[in-house]
């Protein structure tokens, strides 16, 4: 129901959010000039799991 009436928190707007709008297309853009995931994971401070998360656009779903 939260997501169905647009109450879901999304991005950085989630409480234990690391990265911003700013860094997930920062990221999406090094990812496009052949930055591995793992080079990614460690300039951002995050998993690997998670830079997966936003250059596959299982997270992070609402930006460009």
């Amino acid at each position: 129901d939260r997501e169905k009436h647009g109450n879901t928190a999304k991005g950085k707007n989630v409480g234990t959010a690391i990265l911003d709008d700013f860094k997930v297309l920062k990221i999406r853009e090094l990812r496009k000039q052949y930055y591995r995931i793992k080079e990614l994971a460690v300039m951002f401070g995050v998993s690997e799991s998670s830079i997966k998360g936003i250059v596959h656009r299982h997270s992070w779903k609402h930006l460009p």
